[in-house]
């Protein structure tokens, strides 16, 4: 005998009512009389009947659907954690809205991590991935690319090149990659992708990024098609940090981007992210993030007019969870839901910071 599943949110839509089942991101919209249906329990009227049992919004035995989720999301246990190295906590940019800022995580201690640590770091990744092949390796900071850094930098990739990790991600905020150009084609084949952080355009990434009297924009776009022309084997994935700002603008940059031959490229991957006020424990939040609930409301209003904006672009922040269950929605495929943040830190990944 079939009945209502215990795993489903009820949202009244006027004299509709919105379904959505908690355990498989299903969701249907009952008109007027198969709401009155819904509500009164009568099961058997319902005009859609097929379909609610087909999206598990009717069902024999709440148990065995259930078991059928909790089967779905165990094939994520096969998959090995992350790990991400902070090879060192200073930088060379002071980033209102970050952790790091000009004082650092920890506090004017303005240190790097030695070959040595990399070495036992890269020991302690395999024992936790149990082969090398299955570790998964982000390298952070502060900024990892730091000019004093290259010697560091080059040790890392040297000793996963020869330990047989795979191609590792280098998140940066691309100031110095014309530096590193040399490394980095050396390396080519150590190296999955380059992360970099832009703020909007030109104007917008210099007054947020805090940096106006030192801009900076025009030396990332350089560094990014210097990595498209010299390493085809790099891929570059640029996020897109939303805030106040420049939620309205997103449009301006993508056309930038456009224009030089970045956005389309296919080693280039743009994400969208929301600045999630990161910032010293004595300090206030950042006043200009955006508030959960307004941010893919905000990113879904601009994306319905852009002629730049493609589905594949909404993620990112803690509630890319919103993303997925849109994307699911669209194109009907199972999701793994997560609440996970930036690059740096979420639930799933083995941090290695310069004080341990």
């Amino acid at each position: 005998m079939l009945k209502k599943t215990k795993y489903v949110h009820e949202q009244y839509l006027g004299d509709q009512l919105l379904l959505l089942n908690l355990l498989t991101f299903n969701f249907v919209i009952l008109d007027h009389e198969d709401t009155r249906n819904w509500e009164g329990n009568h099961l058997t009227l319902l005009h859609n009947i097929d379909t609610l049992q087909k999206e598990y919004f009717l069902v024999e035995d709440d148990s065995a659907l259930l078991s059928f989720a909790l089967q779905t999301l165990r094939r994520k246990r096969s998959l090995s954690p992350g790990h991400v190295i902070f090879i060192t906590d200073e930088c060379n940019q002071k980033c209102p809205y970050c952790f790091e800022k000009e004082s650092g995580s920890l506090r004017n201690i303005k240190r790097a991590l030695l070959p040595e640590d990399i070495d036992n770091i890269f020991s302690m990744i395999i024992k936790i991935a149990g082969s090398p092949d299955r570790a998964k390796i982000v390298l952070f900071g502060g900024e990892p690319l730091l000019t004093k850094n290259m010697s560091l930098i080059q040790h890392c990739l040297s000793q996963a090149k020869h330990l047989g990790l795979p191609p590792l991600n280098i998140v940066t905020n691309g100031t110095t990659l014309h530096q590193y150009i040399g490394l980095l084609t050396e390396y080519s084949s150590q190296i999955d992708s380059v992360i970099v952080t832009l703020n909007g355009d030109r104007s917008l990434h210099e007054i947020i990024r805090g940096s106006t009297k030192s801009p900076t924009f025009d030396l990332i776009i350089n560094n990014i098609k210097l990595i498209l022309d010299k390493t085809p084997d790099i891929g570059i994935q640029i996020n897109l940090l939303l805030e106040k700002r420049n939620i309205t603008n997103i449009d301006d940059l993508l056309e930038t981007l456009s224009r030089e031959g970045i956005l389309g490229n296919s080693q280039v991957n743009l994400l969208f992210g929301r600045i999630q006020s990161r910032t010293q424990p004595l300090q206030q939040n950042y006043s200009n993030a955006l508030p959960y609930e307004l941010y893919y409301s905000e990113i879904f209003k601009q994306a319905f007019h852009s002629p730049y904006i493609v589905d594949n672009m909404i993620a990112g922040s803690e509630l890319d969870i919103l993303s997925q269950i849109y994307k699911h929605w669209k194109t009907g495929r199972i999701i793994f839901p997560h609440l996970r943040g930036c690059e740096a830190v979420y639930p799933g990944r083995f941090c290695y910071y310069v004080d341990g």
